[in-house]
């Protein structure tokens, strides 16, 4: 009769759990961010464009006399 009565409950919550299931569908919403876990896929990436750096003409020193001061 017990294991009756535990049968019948067990049968009675798998129902349940199948009915709730069954009603919550659709309405999931992660807590966690969308793009957590998303991969950018290849189409999504836009090519990047080499950046050339511009090289300036190296400046040659100026020469000039050194002179020592003057003591008076």
């Amino acid at each position: 009769m017990i294991k009756k009565i535990i049968g019948v409950l067990a049968a009675l919550a798998i129902l349940v759990l199948i009915v709730f299931t069954a009603i919550g569908v659709g309405t999931y919403k992660s807590m966690l961010p969308e793009g957590l876990f998303s991969t950018v896929s290849v189409e999504k990436v836009e090519p990047q464009t080499p950046v050339v750096e511009q090289q300036t003409p190296a400046v040659e020193p100026v020469a000039t006399e050194a002179t020592e001061p003057e003591i008076e």
